[in-house]
């Protein structure tokens, strides 16, 4: 195993998470962004084309946008305008609430919904609303996006976090949702030892409601991420002293300008002050990550 940087030498991340607000029309149980107590901090649309623009200079491959809500940012159309005429990839992360007809309209004039993710955590107002809320006016969005391209292929993508309350739901809630989309984000909760699955649950998601999980992705010919899969083979994984690689292919931004590993690991790398602060703060990541002996949030 290689422990320096020499396993993955980048010069740029291929991906940057941008938080442009800490507003968000929810309060998720197991969300680190605390809304409540940093409702007012965001991103200004000057200081995100300058961020982007960085961005570019260095190569970064894809931007996401993300909160938050990002759709409560009174800038936020301009602002995938402006990654789509950088010619950035771009994700989305949205819980959908404020997704209206005619916003949905305006995400399909910008060809970006194939590239939104919505949140769920179930295929109901029961099972949703015990770690989330607005189950109806999340739903209500994600049916205005998909009426915009009518073909599940380019719809947005359904993205859950498996916690205690939706675990023996998952077969149910994908089912559900497949007649919409084909593709899935299946996440662990992080962080919150209210949700986390004890070790019992752990076994008895991987021993029989995972294997049916799967057989409906294969069946339906489903897309996406299950929670335990890791590939180890991408980007000189197996050569790396950890099999994680955040702060190396992948950096965030907080609404407060700092700037971090992942959208977990609330480690300071730096602060977006100028154009610089980025390359500055990878140059940072890539000599921190090369030190660890575990995941940035196991160290």
């Amino acid at each position: 195993m290689l422990h320096n940087f020499e396993a993955v030498n980048f010069q740029a991340p291929l991906h940057l998470d941008i938080e442009i607000t800490h507003k968000c029309t929810l309060n998720c149980k197991y969300c680190f962004n605390q809304s409540s107590s940093l409702e007012y901090a965001e991103i200004s649309l000057e200081i995100f084309n300058e961020i982007v623009e960085e961005a570019k200079k260095m190569s970064i491959f894809e931007i996401c946008i993300s909160g938050g809500e990002p759709f409560i940012h009174k800038d936020i159309m301009k602002m995938i305008s402006k990654i789509k005429n950088l010619g950035f990839g771009i994700s989305i992360v949205t819980n959908a609430t404020l997704i209206t007809k005619k916003k949905a309209n305006q995400l399909s004039a910008l060809d970006v919904i194939s590239n939104m993710q919505v949140s769920f955590d179930g295929h109901n107002k029961e099972i949703h609303e015990k770690t989330r809320r607005d189950f109806d006016k999340s739903l209500k969005g994600f049916l205005n996006l998909c009426e915009q391209v009518q073909d599940r292929h380019r719809a947005p993508s359904v993205g859950i976090v498996i916690s205690k309350y939706n675990y023996m739901q998952i077969p149910n809630i994908v089912n559900f949702f497949k007649n919409y989309t084909d593709r899935f984000n299946l996440m662990a909760v992080q962080k919150c030892n209210e949700l986390e699955l004890s070790t019992n649950q752990k076994r008895e998601f991987e021993t029989k409601y995972l294997p049916i999980t799967k057989d409906i992705f294969q069946q339906e010919k489903l897309r996406g991420r299950i929670i335990e899969d890791k590939d180890t083979s991408g980007f000189e994984m197996s050569r790396t002293h950890i099999d994680c690689l955040a702060g190396i292919i992948f950096l965030v931004i907080s609404p407060e300008l700092d700037i971090y590993p992942c959208d977990i690991v609330r480690k300071s790398l730096g602060k977006w002050e100028h154009q610089g602060s980025l390359k500055k703060a990878y140059e940072n990541a890539k000599v921190c990550w090369s030190n660890l002996n575990c995941s940035w949030c196991q160290n």
